[in-house]
């Protein structure tokens, strides 16, 4: 099978399964609504970008395309009368819904009748008016962070891709196609482990403050000279930990409830949760036990900062 997403570095598990629908879509026209999940930075938009740029159309040539934020539809009147019918209707093209969570009800209902259950086709009544799809013709990805906030029903009419976590060497190689800088001193490998093994801050990182310090000072190599003085400037710490995380941490060194640390950092317990514990229990820096409580990495991040 031909690998259409060599160009995009991870998702191993993953590549083969798109392949396979981009690769049915180009014989068939037919492309089952796909649905990505995964964290914030993961690469969902580019990883849409590369799917809908293998997908043809009738005459062979790429399907027109249309991305969509869903922050800006604002109503279903909105939706149909500004995307569905000047775009969508009788038109071969693929359209890409970014945080799908985030559309109104009234659109997500609607969407309940555009998606096909069986077959490939389906038909929407919009003020009277029946709307028919083909999905031949149409080709349909959404995605979000956050496939919690959907309901059950839609998503049940897509094929839902998990994004599997980033590994080290994946970020490296990230790394190095975002510039032709080169790295010395395995300077590339510690920019990869503080990268929360997300893509988007690893590309930020170089293009933001690598980069352009290089080119301040018209040099192509970043060592570890470099790595020290950017380590002091930015105030990088271990595993790319946030003074919030930091904080966290040493207030856990004694078992704290949830509650006592929302209180302390000044946040609500989902927020606590979702945006701090994550991250800290992925990397094995804290453990939850009714009490949260740190671990020996973790206490040993902590020795070495102070």
């Amino acid at each position: 099978m031909i690998d259409y997403l060599d160009k995009y570095i991870g998702q191993n598990k993953n590549r083969s399964e798109i392949n396979f629908f981009i690769e049915n879509q180009r014989k068939t026209g037919f492309l089952p609504p796909l649905f990505l999940s995964g964290a914030r930075g993961y690469g969902k938009s580019l990883l849409t970008r590369e799917i809908q740029k293998n997908l043809i159309d009738r005459t062979g040539n790429k399907k027109k395309y249309l991305e969509v934020h869903c922050s800006s539809v604002s109503s279903l009147k909105d939706f149909v009368e500004q995307i569905i019918k000047p775009h969508v209707l009788d038109s071969e093209i693929t359209v890409n819904l970014e945080e799908l969570h985030l559309l109104p009800l009234d659109v997500k209902n609607w969407l309940l009748y555009l998606l096909p259950t069986e077959g490939k086709t389906s038909s929407a009544n919009y003020s009277n008016e029946p709307l028919n799809f083909n999905f031949n013709n149409l080709s349909l990805i959404g995605s979000t962070t956050n496939p919690e906030q959907l309901s059950l029903p839609i998503l049940s009419r897509f094929h839902k891709i998990e994004l599997e976590p980033y590994k080290l060497e994946e970020i490296t190689k990230i790394i190095h196609s975002t510039s032709p800088i080169r790295y010395n001193d395995d300077v590339d490998i510690e920019i990869a482990k503080i990268s929360r093994a997300t893509p988007r801050l690893a590309r930020n990182f170089v293009m933001n403050r690598i980069a352009p310090y290089c080119a301040n000072l018209s040099k192509n190599s970043f060592g570890a000279t470099d790595w020290d003085y950017f380590k002091s400037v930015f105030n990088i710490q271990p595993f790319g930990l946030t003074n919030q995380e930091i904080e966290y941490l040493k207030y856990i060194t004694t078992p704290k409830t949830l509650t006592c640390i929302s209180a302390r950092l000044n946040l609500d317990s989902s927020t606590v949760r979702k945006h701090i514990e994550s991250y800290l229990l992925s990397e094995g820096l804290i453990e939850i036990d009714g009490k949260r409580k740190i671990t020996g990495v973790g206490q040993k991040i902590l020795n070495n900062l102070s």
